[in-house]
């Protein structure tokens, strides 16, 4: 048996401890209220509880954006967001391949996947492009032998 602790319960005191949610972080391993009152809590203070967490959200998002970009960064290509961010700047903010600004996501960093060494910031199409033909010049070469010959089938 236990007391529920809200100043507004309107029952019995005590109640079987059944009537209790868990809580690991308490002695008892119950809440301080009842289920019922915990209910009643949550409904009259569901929007306030709800504006808090988004504020909390909120203020939170951008630092938290910034520490995965940091590690992915770090870990997948072994540079800080300073060395993209100089990059950014060196290929004068735009595509190193298509050299069109990047659209609503960054510019990715493309890398040697046998060296693991950075190369240079592509948009998602070249990015995408040099995956596809496997970073085989050969294959790259035949792609612009075909386009060329069907150009000039277009134009004749």
């Amino acid at each position: 048996m236990k007391t529920c602790l809200n100043k507004s319960h309107s029952g019995p005191n005590p109640i079987p401890d059944e009537e209790f949610a868990k809580d690991s972080s308490r002695e008892d391993g119950l809440k301080r209220q009842c289920r019922v009152c915990d209910a009643a809590y949550y409904i009259n203070h569901k929007a306030q509880m709800d504006a808090n967490s988004k504020r909390r959200y909120e203020n939170k998002h951008d630092e938290v954006i910034a520490k995965c970009r940091e590690y992915v960064f770090r870990t997948r290509y072994g540079i800080t967001p300073e060395d993209y961010d100089r990059m950014l700047v060196e290929q004068g903010g735009v595509c190193a391949i298509c050299l069109r600004p990047p659209g609503k996501r960054r510019l990715h960093v493309d890398h040697d996947h046998e060296t693991g060494k950075v190369r240079a910031l592509l948009c998602s199409r070249c990015n995408h492009a040099v995956g596809l033909v496997r970073e085989d010049e050969t294959i790259l070469s035949r792609m612009i032998e075909y386009l060329r010959r069907f150009k000039l089938k277009k134009a004749a």
